[in-house]
């Protein structure tokens, strides 16, 4: 199927935004209204038929058990309540999305924040132990941009024997493979998030996976507080939350995962375009595959970009500093202020310029 997957719209390239802009093909606009027609006609708005239809797909996608949930942080906050983190530690870069902390709060959890390595802009073997606790119940690893976190085989052999659970935060590695293994596929589980700004856009919608059933399955109630216990003739204390994905997100995830492998070829052309222009970048380890969610450089050159990731955008601010905590972490600070996104949205209209346009657009006369 052949696609134009340049956007004809009159948004300037060179405007920061936080989100991806969307593109949706009218083709596959005309499969979602086929699937809207279907989710209004039916007796369900949640809960429904569809939502279970997108689970499955994303369950065969990423080899895992899979439950929808209402955001990614509603994923991390049902896992969290698993593990049972109340008045235990639980490890986080704070070079991160806020929410993360912040959900750890949520959940009972003390947030221990941790440096980053630079080579990949996530916590590695070395820096989880640098802050570990007799008290460490939790990891949260942040596949940052795109990519997995380099040390994650390690980490997770690490937790592994010291009984510490692992959850790996996917949400900007949909589409990232290491060793052959999808993200998520390295600890107890993996948060994917369905906001506007990420690669599969819905919204707002996350999804949980793990290799071990009896977790997704704590997931899947807690969701829906407890509901599913009420079949069961046993006394019970309800517990949980409402994190339900609704009927019409869930046939617009659909239609995403459709055009998912257009997606991430389409960035892919343009991130090895990219990689001659700019030296000063992440380079993946052999085995390893990026979604190109974002396009991560280091060079203080550069003139037209795309924001920072997380909370740096303003003043260059990580978690631990927004949230009032003490500690010194020289790397994370030095990312913040000296990485830049370089636009790779689908469809970018960057995407017709030629090398040496793309060169002079983002260095100028620049060598």
């Amino acid at each position: 199927m052949n696609h134009d997957h340049t956007n004809n719209s009159t948004i300037d390239p060179k405007i920061s935004s936080h989100y991806e802009k969307i593109l949706i093909e009218e083709e596959y606009r005309n499969e979602f209204y086929q699937l809207l027609e279907k989710v209004l006609t039916s007796n369900y708005l949640a809960q429904g038929p569809v939502v279970m239809e997108f689970e499955k797909l994303f369950s065969e996608l990423s080899g895992m058990y899979a439950t929808s949930t209402s955001s990614g942080s509603g994923a991390l906050y049902a896992v969290l309540n698993y593990i049972d983190i109340k008045n235990y530690d639980v490890i986080i870069p704070t070079f991160s999305c806020v929410s993360i902390p912040l959900t750890v709060m949520n959940a009972g959890g003390n947030v221990i924040f941790a440096d980053c390595n630079k080579n990949d802009m996530c916590i590695c073997l070395d820096t989880i132990k640098s802050v570990l606790t007799p008290a460490t119940k939790a990891v949260i690893v942040i596949h940052a941009s795109g990519h997995i976190a380099f040390d994650i085989v390690q980490i997770a052999n690490f937790c592994k024997k010291q009984n510490i659970a692992l959850i790996e935060d996917c949400c900007h590695a949909d589409g990232a493979t290491y060793l052959g293994r999808y993200p998520g596929a390295f600890g107890l589980g993996g948060i994917f998030s369905f906001h506007a700004s990420k690669l599969l856009p819905v919204g707002e919608g996350g999804m949980f996976v793990s290799k071990k059933k009896k977790v997704t399955e704590y997931v899947e109630k807690f969701k829906n507080y407890g509901h599913i216990y009420n079949h069961s003739k046993k006394k019970y204390i309800p517990t949980g939350f409402n994190l339900c994905l609704g009927e019409i997100s869930a046939a617009l995830g659909i239609i995403q995962l459709q055009r998912r492998n257009d997606i991430l070829k389409w960035k892919q052309i343009l991130a090895q375009r990219y990689d001659k222009i700019f030296s000063q970048r992440i380079s993946l380890p052999k085995g390893m595959i990026s979604s190109n969610y974002k396009y991560v450089v280091f060079d203080s050159g550069i003139i037209n970009t795309a924001g920072k990731l997380f909370n740096t955008s303003k003043g260059g601010r990580l978690s631990h500093e927004l949230l009032g905590h003490e500690g010194f972490f020289p790397v994370s600070s030095w990312i913040a202020k000296n990485h830049h996104n370089i636009p790779i949205f689908y469809g970018s209209e960057l995407s017709r310029k030629n090398d040496l346009e793309l060169k002079k657009y983002f260095l100028g006369g620049k060598e």
